[in-house]
């Protein structure tokens, strides 16, 4: 069982034992076998570890916990209704072996020196997909099929006789699980608790088979290969998550979490409390999270938007370029991590003061710190008393800076078309003048002409075209 701990004002996310190195704390577990398996994913999925990178296709720790809750709450329950099927869990003491049908045919052929009419029958005595555990299959052995199977728990099996055992016979809950789902169990589990799209939850069914034992770490390998990308993150949901953190030692609220959680609608209704996690990890390391799985699980979010919205890529390279900033890794920039950022970006206390966004306002403390040269070196972890930056304060300056260059760029447009029609205006203007001209100079022509036949002529003529003119210049 996973536990975060926190030593000193470190609260950085890592395991710590006495020497202050990495204590990876399985309790109860002397070996790491199938039925251990999900336990150690769930602890893994808590560790910030090395090869950690948000840009590649991972799981948060929210989808190890549920996902891995609800592998091994239907390794306890079995196929519900599954009545034709034969006993596929009982107690198998230390080893805990399991043979497939394929399995057990291949041990008599290869192995047993019983008589061949009693080879047979054992082998009828399975079907297709069974799980077969040791003490079915002595009993089967020794009663060549005609027998009585008796274990701990009660179940009328398919075969010639009425049979106890430790296990699920008749759709039966498994009374000791074994870290091992059949394909029947997996496709039960995935049309009973999940409701996820639907392209991805068929995808997940084929990629096993009728016989196939599947174990968590199989499982959740073919969740990760299929998850799809999912809807991104809009204004409105990063909101949402930014509400959720209160400050920097105080864990994001349950009730808040698990209503943001319960509107994504990505459980069957009565399996809901399966969405209620522990926190492992400080709240702005865990608020980092949050976002990317928001991102990739809610319903709502319109993909056609551009301006306003993220895609669950943006969220994860995002996430990372802050990480970048956050030199130790607590989930927060210090005013000394936020000085590089702000040099990067070019922001100035006049561009926060004037956001229409409050939570860019509120960095204005953390701007004049990182600006002080005086202060700018010491070390301070009272991140609330002298203003951080978490990552949705980073998003939404994302946002931000992404409307003014959009604003700018549209407002360039505008000043582009201004000049366009300024130029298409003086170019009207000259080509009018030269039709002037023209127009001038053909009818002082046509008046000299006149002028032979009726003198005077040229000079009325000369005279009305300067005051026609005149007039058209005005």
């Amino acid at each position: 069982m996973a536990e975060y701990m926190r030593k000193d004002k470190d609260l950085n996310r890592r395991y710590y034992n006495d020497k202050n190195a990495s204590n990876y704390n399985l309790e109860n577990v002397a070996m790491i076998d199938d039925k251990s398996l999900p336990d150690l994913l769930m602890h893994l999925g808590t560790l910030d570890k090395i090869n950690d990178d948000w840009k590649g296709k991972s799981f948060t720790s929210f989808e190890v916990n549920l996902f891995i809750k609800i592998f091994k709450k239907q390794d306890k329950k079995g196929v519900k209704n599954e009545g034709e099927r034969k006993v596929e869990g009982q107690d198998k003491g230390e080893a805990n072996g399991l043979h497939t049908r394929v399995e057990l045919v291949s041990l008599i052929d290869d192995d047993s020196f019983l008589e061949p009419k009693h080879e047979e029958e054992t082998k009828n005595e399975f079907n297709d997909g069974d799980s077969i555990n040791a003490l079915l299959f002595l009993n089967e052995g020794e009663s060549e099929g005609e027998g009585q199977a008796v274990g701990e728990g009660e179940g009328k099996g398919e075969g010639k006789g009425e049979g106890k055992s430790e296990g699920r016979d008749k759709g039966q809950d498994k009374s000791e699980p074994n870290g091992l789902l059949t394909h029947a169990e997996l496709v039960s589990l995935i049309d009973e608790y999940l409701n996820l799209d639907p392209v991805f939850e068929e995808n997940i069914k084929k990629e096993f088979n009728d016989g196939d034992s599947i174990n968590a770490l199989m499982f959740l390998a073919t969740i990760l290969k299929h998850k799809p990308n999912g809807k991104g993150l809009d204004m409105a949901l990063l909101s949402k998550c930014s509400d959720l953190y209160i400050l920097f030692e105080v864990n994001l609220p349950n009730e808040s979490l698990n209503d943001l959680f319960l509107s994504f609608k990505i459980v069957s209704d009565e399996y809901v409390g399966l969405l209620r996690f522990d926190h492992v990890q400080p709240p702005a390391n865990e608020l980092q999270e949050l976002l990317v799985f928001v991102s990739e699980y809610n319903k709502e979010v319109d993909e056609n938007e551009n301006l306003q919205r993220f895609t669950s890529l943006d969220v994860r390279h995002m996430i990372e370029e802050f990480s970048l900033y956050d030199l130790d890794s607590n989930g927060v920039l210090s005013y000394n991590e936020f000085f590089p950022l702000a040099r990067n970006y070019k922001i100035t206390e006049d561009l926060l003061i004037t956001s229409p966004i409050s939570e860019l306002k509120l960095l204005v403390k953390l701007y004049r710190l990182s600006q002080s040269e005086k202060i700018k070196y010491e070390v301070n972890d009272n991140h609330d008393a002298n203003g951080s930056m978490t990552t949705t304060t980073f998003f939404y300056l994302k946002f931000y800076l992404r409307i003014r260059q959009l604003k700018e760029e549209e407002k360039q447009k505008i000043l582009i078309e201004i000049r366009k029609e300024e130029e298409e205006k003086k170019k009207l203007n000259e080509k009018r003048k030269e039709m002037i001209a023209m127009a001038e100079k053909q009818a002082i022509e046509n008046a000299r002409a006149a002028e032979e036949i009726n003198p005077g002529l040229y000079e009325r003529v000369h005279r009305s075209f300067k005051i026609v003119l005149s007039k058209e210049r005005r």
